[in-house]
């Protein structure tokens, strides 16, 4: 994090993607809806339109909608090229500050998130959504609201970690999952990270930590989940 103070000429720029469901975060290779993949003739495609939001930043719009024309939907995915130094995709909470190691928890709307972001010098937010939180009306946090806000199971942001205050699975399942951020260097040793390790992974909510965590976001279920081959499969 030494260079979100940097002087240079391109200032620094973070992502705030608060995810409920992740879409695949590459080298800039943008989603493109395939009618041809599916059997399905529920969804035809209306329209795909790209957006660069900043180097690196691409924005998706697909729209969709059945053979009647009366189910139209319409998707939004970013693409984000973490090679690029000046990119981070990070999670956030409420006033985006360091009363987090405090368990302040709370809600606010996700374009407040990403203002306060900005005035405490995390960058420039290009992109946010909403994400997976505790902010629903269950027994729990009836008797705890002072815990409302935070992540379930856990999230990491900027390198530190914070989880659900019924422990690491919270009221959540071991089958969900959490988007991991690697460091490119071990921020306590210098070591530069593995070649086996990868700089963005879905790993599980249970999975053991690893210390190479610069940011994780829980991300609820997978959609899409490797088996033990390798091979993707769809997840619900």
């Amino acid at each position: 994090m030494k260079s979100k103070f940097s002087t240079k000429l391109l200032s620094m720029l973070i992502v705030v993607i608060m995810l409920v469901c992740v879409f695949p975060i590459g080298a800039m290779a943008a989603w493109v809806y395939d009618e041809d993949a599916t059997t399905d003739d529920y969804y035809k495609l209306i329209s795909q339109r790209y957006w660069q939001l900043a180097p690196g930043i691409e924005e998706t719009e697909v729209v969709l909608n059945n053979t009647q024309g009366t189910r139209r939907q319409v998707v939004h995915s970013v693409s984000v090229d973490l090679n690029n130094p000046y990119n981070k995709v990070i999670p956030g909470y409420k006033g985006m500050n360091e009363g987090i190691q405090s368990k302040i928890f709370g809600t606010e709307v996700t374009s407040q998130q990403a203002l306060n972001a900005e005035k405490l010098g995390y960058g420039n937010v290009v992109a946010a959504t909403n994400a997976m939180l505790s902010w629903y009306d269950s027994a729990y946090y009836k008797q705890h609201p002072e815990y409302i806000g935070q992540p379930l199971g856990w999230n990491i942001c900027n390198g530190f970690y914070y989880e659900n205050s019924q422990g690491p699975l919270g009221d959540s399942s071991s089958s969900y999952a959490v988007l991991v951020i690697n460091y490119d260097y071990h921020p306590i040793t210098g070591e530069k990270r593995p070649d086996d390790m990868p700089k963005v992974l879905m790993r599980g909510v249970a999975d053991p930590l690893t210390g190479w965590e610069e940011n994780a976001i829980s991300a609820w279920a997978w959609l899409v989940k490797p088996d033990a081959n390798g091979n993707p499969v769809k997840q619900y």
